[in-house]
């Protein structure tokens, strides 16, 4: 194990270090840094993992360290060292994935605690992705005729709340009058390969009762076919044992191979359409969205680094439209981007990452539904009314007079009413957005382009296709051509 030290006190870091060498011989101390930000550098050039950082410190606090760290990388524990002054910050770097903190002046013996504490879980129950997948690689390897009669290969998880050593222990029990064989993968799962008699229904729900019956431990299930896994690649392998990331409880899941959700038609659009849902202030909009992206994300069983990537991105553009609009409000209530990553990447199941996801859905909608009943006691009818009318009667002429009309405004000053609080013309505006509507229905590819123009209130097909090559850059042909060439690719693919 690698250590670093990051304080700005030369006595505090001399003694952690002898405390270190003397205590652990077989831990490495890769550096020490004075400051945050060569302790930034200190990190970046080395392989840390677990770093020592005080917070108060010159030039860069270790809160800022530590946050700029977790933009990149993951790998580091930290153990924060702070005074009791320091205490509202610690927990902000607890926050940040800390996983201790320690009061100055350092106690020897609460110090070894957490560290034999950090010891023993880097040893014993982290092991790398990679080392799980070689280990059951060696396991199916090592079966050869020894198991003849078997066909299921079955995945178990008890998500932490049962050692796998116990839950094998008693697995074997259950099954001790008919041909298996285990394999302890980590300090939560297991690979069963067991009886050829039985489907795999008749196989798990005993397994699964009985563990309930005996710890009340829900234990999670993957069963796959034996005969595909027995010459399979590491990324097979590797992606069986993700597949219990979408396991529920007490669900028994037949594994089938998953795909990245960017791989399935039309994802790459996703993107504009709630931007433009933001733009128009429809944060219902947002959410119906965020929950298709959920459902999708489960229907594909897609694994969880891309549900991580998938869901950061589209956050991310969710936060960059709520800040150009200046929702204020709604970006004080919602996380940072930063703090969803943490607690997404926190979660053993996607029903965690639903739960999470879940609440920032509800907060949009709420939100939405306050603003409502605020703008019911307005004289002027404010921005968030008009754009909300905008979006609801996309479909129509909406020429300027018309809009002025509904809203019961001059023409003249709602034209300047709208171009100051938006900053931009109401007819260009109206244009982009019906232009973006435009690449959202060109998924369909039996939409004709007159039909795509009368929908969108454009009584000339000509003046609607120049508008949209205008602000897209290809006519709407092209742009239909190049979204079904994507997809022939994605099926070749497949």
């Amino acid at each position: 194990m690698t250590i670093a030290i990051v304080d700005d006190a030369v006595l505090i870091r001399q003694g952690l270090k002898k405390l270190i060498e003397t205590s652990y011989p077989d831990v490495t101390i890769v550096g020490e840094a004075s400051n945050g930000a060569e302790g930034l550098a200190l990190l970046e050039s080395n392989r840390v993992d677990v770093c020592i950082v005080d917070i108060r410190m010159p030039i860069m606090s270790g809160i800022e360290m530590v946050a700029q760290y977790r933009l990149k990388n993951r790998h580091t524990k930290f153990i924060v060292l702070s005074g009791y002054a320091d205490f509202t910050y610690a927990k902000e770097m607890m926050g940040h994935g800390a996983i201790a903190y320690l009061l100055k002046p350092v106690d020897h013996q609460e110090f070894h605690e957490v560290l034999h504490t950090v010891r023993r879980n880097s040893i014993q129950r982290t092991p790398t992705v990679q080392d799980i997948s070689s280990r059951a690689s060696e396991f199916l390897r090592s079966l050869g005729h020894e198991c003849t009669q078997a066909r299921h290969l079955v995945l178990l998880t008890t998500g932490g709340t049962l050692e796998s050593e116990e839950l094998e222990g008693h697995v074997c029990t259950i099954l001790e009058e008919s041909e298996h064989r285990s394999c302890i993968l980590d300090c939560e799962t297991m690979l069963l390969v067991a009886a050829a008699d039985i489907d795999s229904e008749s196989l798990i729900f005993p397994i699964t009762k009985s563990v309930w019956k005996k710890y009340a431990v829900r234990v999670c299930a993957v069963v796959a076919k034996l005969d595909e896994f027995l010459n399979a690649s590491d990324q097979e392998i590797r992606f069986l044992l993700e597949s219990s990331f979408h396991c529920r409880e007490e669900e028994v899941l037949t594994y089938r191979k998953p795909k990245p959700l960017e791989e399935f038609p039309l994802f790459f659009l996703m993107e504009e359409q709630m931007f433009l849902d933001l733009t128009l202030l429809n944060f219902h909009g947002v959410a119906r969205r965020l929950t298709n992206l959920l459902r999708q994300l489960s229907i594909y069983r897609t694994p969880k680094n891309h549900c991580l990537f998938t869901m950061n991105r589209i956050y991310l553009t969710l936060r960059r439209g709520l800040d150009r609009r200046n929702i204020q409000p709604l970006l004080n209530i919602l996380p940072d981007t930063e703090q969803l990553q943490a607690l997404l990447e926190e979660c053993d199941r996607f029903t965690q990452f639903e739960q999470i996801i879940g609440e920032i859905i509800d907060q949009l909608i709420e939100f939405e539904s306050t603003q409502q009943q605020e703008e019911h006691g307005l004289q002027k009818p404010a921005i968030s009314t008009i754009l909300r009318y905008i979006g609801e009667h996309i479909h129509k002429n909406l020429s300027l007079n018309q809009i002025a009309r509904v809203v019961g405004m001059n023409p003249s000053y709602f034209s300047l009413y709208f171009k100051k609080e938006m900053d931009e013309n109401y007819i260009s505006f109206v244009t982009r957005v019906k232009i973006q509507k435009a690449k959202e229905l060109l998924q369909d590819p039996n939409l004709k382009i007159y039909e795509l123009a009368e929908m969108l209130g454009y009584e000339d097909t000509k003046y609607f296709c120049r508008k949209f090559k205008d602000i897209v850059g290809l006519t709407p042909t092209q742009y239909k051509e190049a979204i079904i060439t994507r997809l022939d690719d994605q099926d070749e693919e497949g």
